[in-house]
Parts: C-alpha cells; sequence; structure tokens
C-alpha cells in the first residue's frame, strides 16, 4: 500500500487504499490505473535517460572542443 502511495504520487493515503479499496483493491477508483500508468512511463523515461547520460556527457565533451564560441566563465 506504501508503493501505491508512492505510485499515486501522494494522491491517495495510506489509509484511504486500507480502508476503502478492498482487499483485492476491487474498489479502488478507475483513475488510479492511468496515475500508475503515467508514473510507470516517467520511470522507464528515467531510466532511459540514465542509461544514454554518458553519452550525452561525451558528446557536449567533443561539441565543446571544437565549438567556435566558448562561454567564458
Amino acid at each position: 500500500m506504501r508503493t501505491l502511495t508512492e505510485a499515486t504520487f501522494g494522491v491517495y493515503s495510506y489509509q484511504t487504499i486500507d480502508k476503502n479499496w478492498g482487499s483485492q483493491f476491487e474498489k479502488r477508483p478507475d483513475a488510479v490505473l492511468q496515475i500508475i500508468e503515467v508514473a510507470h512511463t516517467i520511470n522507464l523515461i528515467a531510466i532511459k535517460l540514465e542509461d544514454i547520460q554518458p553519452t550525452i556527457t561525451e558528446l557536449l565533451q567533443q561539441v565543446s572542443a571544437v565549438a567556435p564560441y566558448k562561454k567564458h566563465k
């Protein structure tokens, strides 16, 4: 139930889920499935971004090395 609370971004509290949704979550609001789907998609995007982060960093370093204009700090 804590995972559901987190997956629904806190929209539904632990107590609400525990008391109102039933033992098999059969009384849960239909919107919960959409919220969980969005949370899952966000997690997938985060995982893919982590996977490509080293490549992005390398490309930025290569571009910076040959860039005709560099910002001075």
